[in-house]
């Protein structure tokens, strides 16, 4: 059996693509693993082995595999509003629990997995995955260089302001990137 480590985005090119690049990585510092892409798509959006992205990183890399994950439905009430929107992202992955569950033990049988690597917005597949299968999880925060500064400062954040963000009207200035207003009654911030 081949050793293998797992990846799982969330959905959504920007996931993808990140994780992608990180199973690039781990080859070249591991060329003896390979590595597995779980994909699952949003109901919204196609994502497709035949895309020109993924036939060209398949062929030039033949120790990338991509499995994807059968289509999932949000509930009927989930609306698409910005704040919906993000909460799906954090959804989607759990009502693909199952179907992860059973990829990762049919996996299990041509391939011995070292490791599950899941995105942030993945979070609800560590317990399920934890308690179902012997494998080592660790996450992967997808970010781009504002994003970071953000979040290492979002404890801070939590300390020093006790009222909720739409009861605010602000600036949060941190180091590293732009002043975020905060406007009273505004939503949809974080």
């Amino acid at each position: 059996m081949e050793d293998t480590i797992v990846l799982y985005p969330s959905p959504g090119r920007g996931h993808l693509f990140s994780m992608v690049e990180l199973g690039k990585q781990i080859l070249e510092q591991h060329p003896s693993i390979s590595i597995t892409i779980i994909i699952s798509a949003m109901p919204t959006e196609s994502i497709s082995i035949d895309d020109p992205y993924f036939s060209t990183l398949c062929n030039t890399n033949p120790f990338i595999t991509l499995i994807h994950l059968p289509q999932v439905s949000l509930p009927p009430n989930t609306s698409f509003s910005p704040l919906d929107f993000v909460a799906s992202f954090f959804e989607l992955p759990e009502l693909n629990n199952t179907n992860l569950h059973h990829t990762l033990l049919n996996l299990s049988k041509s391939s011995n997995i070292k490791a599950l690597i899941i995105d942030f917005f993945c979070s609800a597949a560590f317990e399920f995955v934890s308690s179902r299968h012997n494998i080592p999880i660790y996450f992967f925060f997808t970010t781009g260089a504002n994003g970071l500064p953000m979040f290492l400062h979002l404890p801070i954040l939590d300390k020093i302001i006790t009222k909720s963000l739409k009861d605010l009207d602000m600036i949060i200035d941190l180091h590293g990137m732009p002043k975020i207003p905060i406007k009273r009654g505004a939503t949809g911030y974080f």
